[in-house]
């Protein structure tokens, strides 16, 4: 094996893993945060690939626009069983997904580039990351979300607001003047983690 395709698979390898590392943490915080351990994936291209196909040839521009904004690709929830209950649930659309394969790539970049030292870390714009994934992530929480999942920030303030032993006049009155804005916050926090993450490799 020569040294590019060394060089190719293990940039493989490091994507696949930070990848898979970014979801798992997510996933562990979510359920420390809540006290429910996930029990479910569920993979919509795989449950209805067949009628994502025959929608994409007819509508190809309506069926991406469905898949990356409007429809997780996967979810990972945690359900009780008795009765069924959606305790809280991860939704992935298309840009979330996006987003964590950008973030996955600088790492494994960065990773192998420097040998996975402590100068990778240095170099890695870790505030910026976190800054782009919490823009991208859209959370359900059984105890305060209705209609669905919410940006993750949002759903954070729905809980603090549907929670009687935490609301107050003032969390409400804050939610109320602000909730309309979420939209344009969620486009700063992804504008400010592009911007850091920019920053950090020009330095590089």
């Amino acid at each position: 094996m020569n040294n590019y395709h060394k060089f190719f698979l293990s940039h493989i390898f490091w994507f696949i893993l930070a990848m898979t590392l970014l979801i798992v943490v997510e996933t562990i915080l979510i359920s420390l945060f809540t006290g429910y351990l996930p029990t479910k994936l569920s993979f919509l291209p795989w449950d209805k690939f067949h009628i994502i196909l025959n929608y994409f040839w007819e509508e190809p521009i309506e069926t991406l626009s469905f898949i990356s904004t409007q429809k997780p690709l996967f979810k990972i929830e945690a359900i009780l069983n008795t009765p069924t209950t959606t305790v809280w649930g991860l939704h992935f659309y298309g840009y979330t997904i996006f987003t964590h394969i950008v973030i996955a790539i600088l790492a494994s970049r960065i990773i192998v580039k420097y040998k996975f030292t402590t100068l990778a870390l240095k170099f890695f714009p870790i505030s910026g990351s976190i800054l782009l994934i919490l823009s991208s992530l859209f959370l359900y929480l059984s105890s305060c979300c209705t209609g669905g999942a919410n940006w993750i920030i949002h759903s954070w303030l729905l809980s603090i607001v549907f929670n009687p032993y935490n609301a107050t006049e003032t969390t409400i009155e804050i939610y109320n003047n602000i909730h309309e804005w979420f939209i344009w916050f969620q486009f700063v926090m992804a504008a400010s983690g592009l911007y850091l993450i920019m920053l950090k490799i020009r330095k590089t």
